[in-house]
């Protein structure tokens, strides 16, 4: 719920001050100063007593013990306004600092934040003032703002949430939010928390309790990211970011920080204990399909070469230039060197193709091994990297008992179309290789689950009489 006195109208000229009057705010330069000074004149106009910390306007206040602390950098890349970017998670801040019921809180608008999270590095480190370190003021949970207020349509959603965050943790941010956690964002987070991008991250390498809150838009992207035409915020979403805060610095002490590889479906938080037991079902009945083994270099050979034809025509249909690029692929040529070849529009028609191609091969050649033995062994290198990355596979093998059709549960999450657009967007995984992810998809070529030696086909036109042995 949103503090009483929360002022929609104040904080939309917040945003509109850093995007229209000051502009483009890259570190160290005059923008950027003026942002930060402007940013301070409000934090003591709303009585904090901001302070630098090791950085050039790496600005921190603290009231209370300051238990929460909430982030959204200043600054910008040169070329965009940023008012997604994020001039709407500080100007929330900003209210929030005006209004906040909150005994205990800290607001931190990290410097150089493009740079490297130069700024939220030294403010999780608490230099060059050991006075202020979250250590110091019991930091118990921080929350990063970055790419919030996205138009609508869009979601809020939480992501950075990493090895620290269990099943009593996501319990308590369900309880008190009604944020998104994207299967994808939570298995990425928890499988390598190194990637993460956002101020949030220093946090959480040192244990705290650290998410990331953004908006999601309708395809998981923002086109306009890093772009001129950054310049547009939806106050509704402003005030649903607002409103997720303050009921996380005013709600109970969370959790201590756990590991369990819990997840949340549909709302509801699946525990660890369940997430380890799934993996090892599907592991152990592949386990009992041990008999297949013999068949299962032909099953490897024969879905190799499917892999190898899908990406060949998913390759070809996503990178010649068949179709119109779009304003998404305009951003990821210019961020991340990906040519706008029409493969955000192409992506669809990819996870068509590709499986068409996939499941035609599969039908000529014909199914060999086990679907739920190659699950299995699948499973165990993904199993490596985090259970929650094996998961998918190791219950689509579990269902290849029904159907070897099934083993497709984990791959399809990759391959539906926005999941392949974001692989791209990111510069995870180029267009032209899409394909290659039908790897995930092997299991789909062996046979349904067998409890007896599996038969060599015969070959075609050949009988056997009477006497044959």
């Amino acid at each position: 719920m949103l503090p009483p006195a929360f002022d929609l109208d104040r904080a939309v000229a917040d945003v509109h001050w850093l995007v229209h009057e000051v502009g483009p705010r890259p570190d160290g330069s005059a923008a950027a100063d003026q942002a930060v000074d402007g940013i301070a004149a409000r934090l003591r106009a709303a009585g904090w007593q901001p302070q630098t910390i090791g950085w050039r306007g790496n600005l921190v206040a603290c009231r209370g013990h300051g238990g929460r602390l909430l982030l959204a950098h200043s600054d910008t890349v040169a070329e965009s306004p940023g008012a997604v970017d994020n001039a709407a998670g500080v100007a929330v801040l900003l209210e929030l600092a005006r209004t906040s019921a909150a005994a205990d809180l800290c607001l931190g608008f990290p410097a150089a934040e493009e740079l490297g999270l130069i700024g939220a590095q030294h403010l999780a480190h608490g230099l060059p003032e050991p006075s202020w370190h979250p250590a110091d003021k019991s930091i118990d949970l921080v929350v990063a703002l970055d790419l919030v207020g996205q138009p609508r349509p869009s979601t809020l959603s939480a992501n950075g949430l990493g090895p620290v965050w269990g099943s009593d943790g996501l319990r308590w941010l369900l309880e008190h939010t009604e944020v998104d956690v994207p299967y994808g964002y939570r298995a990425m987070s928890h499988a390598a928390p190194a990637l993460e991008r956002s101020d949030h991250a220093p946090f959480g390498w040192a244990g705290v309790s650290a998410l990331h809150l953004m908006h999601r838009g309708p395809h998981g992207v923002f086109a306009h990211y890093h772009q001129p035409e950054d310049i547009a915020v939806s106050p509704e979403a402003l005030a649903e970011t607002a409103a997720a805060l303050e009921a996380l610095v005013t709600a109970p002490t969370p959790p201590a920080p756990g590991a369990d590889p819990a997840f949340v479906l549909a709302g509801r938080v699946v525990p660890g204990w369940a997430t380890w037991l799934l993996v090892a079902l599907g592991i152990g009945s592949g386990v009992a399909d041990l008999r297949a083994l013999p068949s299962l270099p032909r099953q490897l050979a024969h879905a190799l070469l499917g892999v190898l034809v899908t990406a060949v025509l998913v390759g070809l249909l996503a990178s010649t230039g068949l179709l119109a690029p779009t304003a998404e692929e305009h951003t990821a040529a210019t961020i991340m060197g990906t040519p706008d070849t029409g493969w955000w529009t192409a992506a669809p028609f990819c996870t068509l193709l590709g499986t068409l191609a996939f499941f035609g091969l599969r039908w000529r050649l014909g199914p060999r091994g086990s679907a739920p033995l190659s699950a299995a062994l699948l499973s165990l290198p993904l199993l490596w990297i985090s259970p929650l990355v094996a998961l998918p596979v190791a219950v689509g093998g579990l269902l290849g008992r029904l159907h070897p059709a099934l083993c497709m549960l984990g791959p399809l999450y990759l391959l539906r179309p926005d999941g392949l657009r974001e692989l791209a967007f990111h510069g995870l995984l180029p267009p032209l290789a899409w394909g290659l992810l039908w790897v995930l998809a092997i299991p789909c070529f062996g046979r349904y689950g067998h409890a007896s030696p599996i038969p060599e086909p015969r070959a075609p036109g050949v009988t056997r009489g009477p006497g044959s042995a």
